[in-house]
């Protein structure tokens, strides 16, 4: 079956919406037939599972594709335009879903959490065309808490990672200042990284520049008198 793109865009933000709402951390407001500029809609995430407005931790902007090119379930590739790339740099950062919409109409989730760092990378070195730039995805956690930590992340690095901080070259400060920041759950707050990487900053003073995204397979944990990171078997 084929679906026109009315339809695709329906059952996509379903998908993603449907997915969402089995938090009773997270409220997504995403609109069908939305059409502002590189972005489709919002998820708003809470601290308490009430969504009172005082409990409010903000809104992280989201982006909708629906697609029937079977090339994400293979590769885990998707083409994203580089116009919009840039609005994303400018506007902190997006979480862009993919959805695969197969011929019975099920779909599967995929996604990127891209923050201003890693936006940063993909337009300093992009991998496509003048016009799109090809970005790997990541199929969505079964466990939508995992997914809410996530967003928790993203919207804790927006903090850190201005445009003013991230015009500083970090090749030209000593390494030894290097210091990991993420949101952790309370029972076990070194499973984020273990499952997702973790994002690096050097520290400058006060301010926290930007550095990169270590990857889960590029971190090592050490039980010692407590938990050490560790890169490349260089200790923190």
């Amino acid at each position: 079956m084929s679906f026109s793109n009315d339809q695709k865009e329906q059952l996509s933000v379903n998908a993603v919406t449907t997915y969402i709402v089995r938090s009773e951390y997270m409220v997504p407001s995403i609109p069908v037939g939305d059409k502002a500029p590189s972005y489709d809609g919002h998820i708003t995430l809470y601290k308490h599972q009430n969504s009172k407005k005082k409990d409010m931790v903000g809104n992280i902007p989201v982006q909708v594709k629906g697609t029937t090119n079977k090339k994400i379930l293979q590769k885990k590739e998707f083409p994203v335009k580089l116009i919009d790339l840039k609005n994303y740099y400018e506007g902190q950062g997006v979480i862009y879903f993919v959805v695969y919409i197969y011929a019975n109409a099920a779909t599967k989730i995929f996604y990127r959490d891209l923050t201003r760092l890693e936006l940063k990378d993909i337009l300093r070195n992009p991998k496509g065309n003048k016009q799109e730039v090809t970005i790997d995805f990541i199929e969505i956690d079964e466990d939508v808490d995992d997914f809410r930590q996530i967003l928790v992340n993203f919207n804790y690095h927006r903090d850190f990672q201005t445009k003013y901080a991230l015009d500083i070259d970090p090749t030209d400060i000593e390494y030894e200042n290097l210091v990991f920041k993420w949101v952790g759950k309370r029972n076990d707050p070194v499973d984020f990284i273990q499952k997702n990487g973790v994002i690096s900053y050097i520290k400058k003073g006060e301010l926290y520049i930007p550095y990169k995204r270590f990857e889960a397979n590029e971190l090592q944990l050490k039980e010692v008198s407590q938990k050490e990171l560790c890169v490349k078997s260089k200790k923190f």
